[in-house]
């Protein structure tokens, strides 16, 4: 799965006042080619709404998140239409890595999940390069 899709860290789910936001999934699920697209939204509780949208099913799958006491890893489980359904573990905090869940659907087939940026939150912009005040090169 790429890891750049995923940005932005779960901290404000773990901690901090109770601030409505939205976060950008990306999904693969095994048999299923490429990313499928959901959204985690969290209101810093410690919970939080997971929405799918699996192309095997006519609408949105949707299930929770939810943190242990600690905020650094959890549970999640979704339910779709049909009786599809998706279970496993979530782990919200480790250096250097997004966010992810791992678990597998009511078929046996994987399922795994990165965390995004927060929806209308641009990624981190990287510092400009350190432009020296040389002289431009000599004409030809």
């Amino acid at each position: 799965m790429s890891r750049s899709l995923a940005v932005g860290v779960v901290a404000a789910l773990v901690a901090g006042p109770a601030i409505a936001q939205d976060r950008v999934l990306a999904v693969q699920w095994e048999g299923i080619q490429g990313l499928v697209a959901g959204v985690m939204s969290s209101d810093g509780t410690g919970r939080s709404r997971l929405r799918v949208q699996h192309p095997g099913v006519d609408r949105e799958c949707a299930g929770t998140l939810s943190l242990s006491k600690g905020g650094a890893d959890g549970s999640w489980a979704l339910a779709c239409p049909g009786g599809l359904a998706a279970s496993g573990t979530f782990v919200a905090t480790r250096p250097g890595r997004e966010p992810e869940g791992v678990g597998t659907d009511t078929a046996g087939r994987q399922v795994s999940f990165i965390v995004g940026p927060r929806l209308g939150q641009a990624p981190a912009a990287k510092p400009a390069p350190n432009v020296s005040s040389a002289s431009p090169p000599p004409e030809p």
